[in-house]
């Protein structure tokens, strides 16, 4: 793990502070971190496309909603994953 990375638990704790006051957003947060984790358990691709195709089959946004401007906090927690697990893989 990159000693300078801020770890995915806390970048996820900063924005559900900042964007969990909406259920939806709340909702969509923890979805996308427990993929999130799920994924640093395997493939370790924390890519929007493959993070959204995962996502969207659980009711989560897609990859649409990862790569648009409205997208940025969950691409920001998804980046925060894959500097936790130093993959190497394309950057987000």
């Amino acid at each position: 793990m990159n000693k300078t990375a801020i770890s995915p638990e806390s970048v996820y704790a900063d924005l559900l502070t900042k964007h969990g006051k909406n259920k939806r957003s709340a909702r969509n947060l923890e979805i996308i971190h427990k993929i999130c984790q799920k994924v640093s358990e395997g493939n370790r691709d924390f890519s929007p496309a493959n993070i959204g195709r995962l996502s969207e089959s659980e009711g989560g946004p897609t990859g649409n909603t990862l790569y648009s401007p409205l997208g940025k906090k969950f691409r920001i927690l998804m980046k925060a994953w894959e500097d936790a697990n130093a993959t190497g893989r394309r950057k987000i």
